[in-house]
């Protein structure tokens, strides 16, 4: 907490730095903080984590959640976690452009982190940085630094949109731009947004759980014969069933997140998926005539 408060004031940010160290220090006193909170990771996807702060500061949740999607990201490539149940985690970076664009079109869409975010250096680089991270891969040393600015941000949501197509493959762009733009969060610091967005914080703050929830949901309810298909168990480690198939045997293209598909049986209305490695993956198949997908998730 003392690091983020400092970090701010040092940044000229002073209304949201070592200012408020009383009012948090009240805020401890009166149990409106929970000065000794136990951070829960909730496990609901392989790259993607929930963190419960158990209302605790969000500065503090802030730097742990930092701390887990760089080791998710370094074993999967990519990692988002959601913060939730935490006091505010602080300023918005005093370098942030703020809209409407000079055309009059209200910009930004979406705000996201973009302060001191863990990130990827590349090895061949001969730009100055202070690493705080280091692996060893085929010989040579890969290192992570703490960036800030829309460099950091934009991969933020970058990274949200990638985890939304990896749920619902078949989602267009303006779909993906939708899904997080009407699921952005609000809170005491945005305020109330209008509509039409708002030219500090856009639609609000990027939220991917929402977000992700949304994109499974979409499209789900066209029909009633659609909605009734289900897949189980989901997540699934061996055999995964088709409910609505029962003994049917039939063709069908499994897609994986990184957009890879191939062709594999329905044996008796179920799937075997033993061999699968972990992660997200879609199933289409006919079924009366119609094309039908199913997203299930492999442990």
């Amino acid at each position: 907490v003392s690091k983020g408060l400092v970090e701010t004031s040092l940044r000229g940010v002073d209304s949201h730095g070592i200012r408020l160290l009383p009012h948090y220090v009240n805020a401890l006193k009166k149990g409106r903080i929970n000065g000794n909170p136990k951070l829960e990771v909730i496990n609901t996807f392989p790259a993607f984590l929930g963190l419960d702060a158990d209302n605790g500061f969000g500065h503090a949740a802030g730097f742990k959640s930092i701390e887990i999607g760089m080791d998710l990201a370094n074993k999967y490539g990519i990692a988002a976690i959601s913060v939730f149940n935490s006091s505010h985690p602080g300023a918005m970076a005093s370098f942030s452009s703020q809209g409407p664009r000079y055309d009059g079109l209200m910009k930004p869409d979406i705000a996201a982190p973009g302060v001191s975010i863990g990130a990827a250096i590349s090895s061949y680089t001969d730009a100055s940085f202070s690493s705080v991270e280091s692996i060893e891969f085929n010989t040579r040393t890969y290192h992570f630094a703490k960036l800030s600015g829309t460099s950091m941000a934009s991969p933020m949501v970058a990274g949200v949109a990638a985890l939304l197509l990896q749920a619902k493959p078949e989602l267009s762009a303006t779909e993906v731009k939708q899904i997080l733009l009407s699921t952005a969060r609000e809170d005491n610091k945005t305020g109330d947004l209008p509509a039409e967005g708002d030219p500090k914080w856009g639609h609000g703050k990027v939220d991917a759980m929402a977000a992700l929830r949304e994109a499974l949901e979409l499209g789900l309810s066209q029909s009633n014969e659609a909605s009734s298909f289900k897949v189980y168990p989901n997540p699934v480690r061996n055999k995964l069933y088709l409910d609505q198939l029962h003994n049917m045997s039939m063709k069908a293209i499994l897609k994986d997140f990184s957009g890879k598909s191939r062709e594999i049986e329905i044996v008796n209305g179920s799937i075997d998926c033993t061999e699968y490695s972990a992660g997200m993956y879609l199933i289409e198949f006919k079924h009366k005539g119609q094309t039908r997908q199913l997203t299930f998730i492999k442990h």
